[in-house]
């Protein structure tokens, strides 16, 4: 039975505001190692966040950048906070060039809770790739 671990050797902390461009780059080097051997390899990473537009956003990475699916990770940032909306971000499509999330609104009423798409500008959507670079 093979059994591997993800050894991130360095890893770099980035700040950022809501209106910078896309960034990306190779941010760590992974190792899997297996009985016998270890296997190292280079990871890279890409972020980006924009306003959400009804239909869902796509997030398109440099066509290098990834030899795999990435791992994603999604953030949801809204100025007007209301606990009686929550916003949920779905994956619908992805691959080693772009990932397009679509976002629910779950809203509280007197007719119980009402599930729809999120309407356009009601929020940012953040994306954090990591995965497999050559």
């Amino acid at each position: 039975m093979n059994k591997s671990f993800l050894l991130l050797l360095s890893f770099a902390v980035f700040s950022f505001n809501t209106q910078k461009a896309e960034m990306h780059g190779n941010l760590i080097r992974q190792e899997t190692i297996f009985p016998g051997f270890i296997q190292s390899s280079n990871a890279s990473w890409f972020n980006d966040i924009q306003s959400y537009v009804n239909g869902g956003v796509t997030f398109n990475f440099q066509s290098d950048l990834f030899v795999e699916n990435p791992y994603i990770h999604v953030e949801l940032v809204t100025s007007n906070y209301s606990d009686e909306v929550v916003y949920t971000p779905i994956i619908t499509s992805m691959s080693t060039t772009s990932v397009t999330i679509r976002v629910n609104a779950c809203a509280a009423t007197t007719l119980g809770n009402v599930i729809a798409e999120a309407p356009t500008n009601s929020v940012q959507v953040l994306v954090w790739a990591t995965g497999k670079a050559e």
